[in-house]
């Protein structure tokens, strides 16, 4: 072939490569997790941590409030979200509530806004069996793949909802001591 029809024929490729490859940008949002300890901790609760969530992306996302220490629960946790593991890396075992949810309608879902950050003190105490006199590692763990029941969510609900790309995302691990406050 010569070289003017393959600079022809190399163009024309170049130019249905375009038409058909999906644009290189998109837009995402991104979760991401965090957990730090108070800097001053209040030995009648050793216990609290801070969980922070953050859409770090160019898009909303949405989530499921009950998946997150923000649920409107009664003061506590609508169930086992934090992986809490003693000094020989057992798991502790949930003590808490759960909630059960039923069918999952648009209202148990949030969108989280690019560049929003949400944020609570959460006390893991009365959530999970410590023991006095012992240390734990405490990771947070944001399940991402709910989506509202399809079959009982109308046209104009579903269109609210923004499909995370993550199926899940887990913060960084926190230590905490509880002392002989702690009741088994």
């Amino acid at each position: 072939m010569p070289a003017a029809s393959r600079n022809t024929f190399s163009g024309l490729v170049l130019i249905a490569a375009a038409f058909i490859a999906p644009p290189a940008a998109s837009a995402t949002g991104r979760i991401e997790t965090s957990l730090t300890k108070p800097t001053i901790t209040d030995p009648a609760h050793p216990a609290v941590v801070n969980v922070r969530i953050r859409n770090t992306g160019d898009a909303p996302v949405s989530i499921m409030e009950w998946d997150t220490p923000l649920a409107k629960a009664g003061g506590r946790l609508p169930r086992s979200m934090f992986e809490v593991n003693d000094k020989d890396g057992n798991e502790v075992q949930y003590r808490g509530t759960w909630v059960y949810l039923g069918r999952l309608t648009m209202e148990s879902f949030r969108l989280i806004y690019p560049g929003e950050v949400l944020s609570k003190d959460v006390d893991l105490e009365k959530e999970y069996r410590f023991l006095p006199n012992e240390t734990y590692e405490v990771t947070y763990v944001l399940n991402l793949s709910r989506e509202p029941d399809w079959d009982i969510t109308s046209a104009a609900e579903a269109a609210s909802f923004v499909r995370p790309t993550q199926k899940s995302v887990s913060s960084n691990a926190v230590s905490i001591t509880l002392g002989s406050l702690a009741t088994p």
